[in-house]
């Protein structure tokens, strides 16, 4: 008679895993070994995230400052008659 083995092989940073039970399986709990990892504090998400904003501000706000001089250096320029 064959006793039930068990045993986990993970590839990948315990992301997934095989479990081979030989025998008979009357009931199996999975729980993490360790609890997940988080991606990152709030404050470095934030501060990421006004870096972006202040990149694509000065990216329009250069567009716009180019269009403001080609539009401006087009016009024909007024001399005063004095």
């Amino acid at each position: 008679m064959n006793r039930p083995v068990s045993g986990v092989d993970s590839k990948d940073s315990n992301q997934n895993g095989v479990i081979t039970v030989f025998g008979e399986l009357e009931s199996i709990e999975l729980t993490p070994t360790s609890p997940s990892d988080t991606v990152g504090e709030e404050r470095f998400f934030t501060a990421t995230g006004h870096c972006w904003w202040a990149l694509l501000l000065g990216y329009l706000g250069g567009h716009f400052a180019t269009f403001v001089y080609l539009r401006r250096s087009r016009e024909p320029t007024v001399k005063s008659q004095a």
